[in-house]
């Protein structure tokens, strides 16, 4: 089979089921189930958001800690001046404050960043569920009206046929009282001859008197 009719074979084919699977698809269960899909995206994200919150601020607060122990350190350095050994230990524990307090801010600053991205995320998905759920109703309700509109060609339809069947019972009614008329017309003729016979001889018999008067 040539390689051309073989991918218009495909291409058919595969339209086709595009245009079948259209068919059953259900258009809103889709947009409404892709909208609950959304909202979901949104709680997983304000959960992330309240967490990294709580660790931004939990190594705020470390840091605040250690700023307070640093002075300490810093401090009893300078009052053990004259005891050099306690003093450099005091300086070395200064050191590693100062350097705990770099890693916690470090630490907060990379969460209030993250922080910020969680936000924009959220706002970002909001506003899509928001389009969403507007186009849906809008599409729904558009839907709604061609239904509609097409149940009342149906409807059409339907008069057409009382109609039809309307005109097929007019049709035999008149055959029967076409039927019905003839007799009627049969036996008027009788009554006709009937009376007629009964007159001929009524006008005999005043003859008859007159004569013999």
């Amino acid at each position: 089979m040539p390689m051309k009719t073989f991918a218009r074979i495909r291409s058919t084919v595969a339209a086709n089921i595009e245009s079948f699977v259209d068919q059953l698809e259900n258009h809103e269960a889709v947009a409404t189930a892709t909208a609950r899909h959304l909202e979901q995206a949104v709680v997983r994200l304000r959960v992330h958001r309240k967490r990294a919150v709580r660790r931004a601020q939990g190594a705020r607060t470390r840091a605040d800690t250690l700023e307070a122990a640093a002075r300490t350190w810093r401090d009893r350095s300078a009052r053990l001046g004259n005891d050099r050994e306690r003093a450099i230990e005091c300086v070395r524990r200064f050191r590693a404050a100062k350097r705990a307090i770099a890693t916690a801010q470090a630490e907060a600053t990379e969460e209030e960043r993250l922080i910020e991205k969680l936000v924009e995320d959220e706002r970002i998905l909001s506003a899509q569920i928001d389009t969403l759920r507007r186009r849906c109703a809008s599409l729904t309700a558009r839907e709604a009206r061609s239904d509609a509109a097409r149940d009342s060609g149906i409807g059409d339809s339907a008069q057409s046929v009382f109609e039809r069947w309307t005109a097929r019972i007019e049709t035999k009614e008149a055959e029967i009282e076409a039927e019905e008329g003839t007799r009627d017309s049969f036996e008027e003729a009788l009554d006709e001859e009937e009376d007629r016979a009964a007159l001929e001889r009524e006008l005999d018999d005043i003859l008859r008197s007159g004569v013999s008067s």
